[in-house]
């Protein structure tokens, strides 16, 4: 009896791993048809390279800003025939996500993962350092500053609510607020 139960379960996980295969399939050939008709190329990912992956932000008012988490490891492709899905495993959750190549950026190709690094890229769950303040306004009550992030092009800044800043960026909060010193609404605030 427990070895028919056995059999039937052993079926059961074949059966289920040969419709996600049939799945992938048709999703690749469906994408593959897509990419073909716009004429779009992705770059390639070797295994073992190390990408940050774009998610869309769940914040009021943004719903086209992008937001990333990261890095993570390049382990494996979906479908080993593709170049479009991968598995990436997030090394500060040690999670595993099924992730499209439009959704990655390249960060490294090798990377020497020390207890240091991991604390950083762990920092405020995002991780992300702050390049530079290019400048600031008010909202309502809140000041915020337009926030260029270490590792993202000059494009990709974004505000920030002076809250969210005073954590990890104090010296470079403190030298805009000295080459602004005369400015009325940062004496307020600062």
């Amino acid at each position: 009896m427990n070895d028919k139960i056995l059999q039937l379960q052993s079926d059961f996980e074949n059966l289920k791993e040969k419709v996600n295969e049939t799945k992938n399939k048709r999703d690749f050939q469906s994408k593959n048809s897509r990419k073909n008709k716009k004429g779009v190329t992705f770059e390639e990912f070797p295994i073992g390279s190390w990408v940050y992956v774009t998610r869309t932000a769940t914040q009021k008012h943004s719903k086209l800003q992008k937001n990333c988490f990261g890095p993570c490891q390049v382990i494996g492709k979906v479908i080993p025939s593709s170049n479009y899905r991968y598995w990436v495993r997030d090394i500060i959750e040690n999670k595993k996500y099924d992730v499209h190549i439009e959704r990655m950026l390249s960060f490294a190709k090798e990377l020497e993962l020390t207890d240091t690094l991991k604390k950083h890229m762990s920092h405020n769950g995002d991780g992300y350092m702050v390049k530079q303040i290019l400048k600031h306004k008010l909202t309502g009550q809140e000041l915020k500053f337009l926030v260029w992030w270490s590792g993202f092009p000059k494009t990709s800044a974004s505000w920030v609510s002076l809250s969210s800043l005073k954590e990890g960026s104090e010296k470079l909060l403190k030298s805009y607020a000295k080459k602004y010193s005369k400015d009325k609404i940062l004496k307020r605030f600062l």
